[in-house]
């Protein structure tokens, strides 16, 4: 795997890669002003970006655009220290695919998000973008938390079941739901989703808050 990281502290070098990823690290960039001349005629199949630059005068969000100019099949990774949510929201609008912590995380532990990341892109076109767990718990919020039963119909929502096919399978549950309380729930769920109203978009989110897996193929615990 060949990625290109642009980022002014150095701290994920060659020579720090453990020996069991097979990865090549090439051409640190710590700015923009060279960026063109690294990207263009380049293949990578990753691009790890940070926020903050120093002597840059644009910011990794900004230079997401500029990258997807040059090579518009490049897998863009945020690699930052910053957590707040709403810059993994500006980086999913921008193009990026996914947004890693980068204090959370031995170079090890990167470069196998960074694997995953780059398989489930190249496997599937419309992937989902990839949050961090470490960033989803940290960024609930009040206006983002979800309480046990939006929580409950979101993970209902996203295996495909509708609101009445909800209402059948909580009949005696633990917490059960009648097709106009799940109705009412969903309604919830959108405004906390910043106004994401349709089912598939607020699965997406809650899969971007960390609420619910893609690849949760469990049953849901509601005895």
């Amino acid at each position: 795997m060949k990625i290109l990281m642009i980022d002014d502290s150095r701290v994920f070098e060659d020579q720090k890669i453990p020996k069991q990823h097979t990865v090549k690290l090439v051409n640190i960039v710590a700015g923009y002003e060279d960026l063109e001349s690294k990207i263009k005629g380049q293949r990578y199949d990753a691009i790890l970006l940070d926020i903050n630059l120093r002597g840059s005068y644009k910011t990794g969000i900004n230079m997401i655009k500029d990258i997807l100019n040059f090579y518009s099949e490049a897998i863009i990774i945020m690699y930052s220290s910053h957590t707040d949510w709403h810059l993994v929201k500006h980086s999913i609008e921008y193009g990026a695919k996914g947004y890693i912590a980068k204090d959370d995380h031995s170079v090890s532990e990167t470069i196998s998000i960074v694997e995953i990341v780059v398989n489930r892109n190249k496997s599937n076109i419309n992937a989902l973008f990839y949050v961090d767990d470490t960033i989803s718990n940290k960024t609930f919020s009040g206006e983002y938390q979800l309480d046990d039963e939006e929580r409950l119909v979101l993970e209902y929502l996203a295996k495909d079941y509708t609101p009445q096919q909800i209402e059948d399978a909580t009949e005696g549950k633990k917490i059960s739901f009648t097709k106009g309380q799940v109705d009412t729930i969903k309604k919830r769920i959108g405004k906390k989703a910043e106004g994401q109203f349709t089912t598939i978009k607020m699965v997406l989110w809650g899969i971007k808050m960390g609420y619910i897996s893609p690849f949760d193929s469990n049953e849901i615990d509601n005895k």
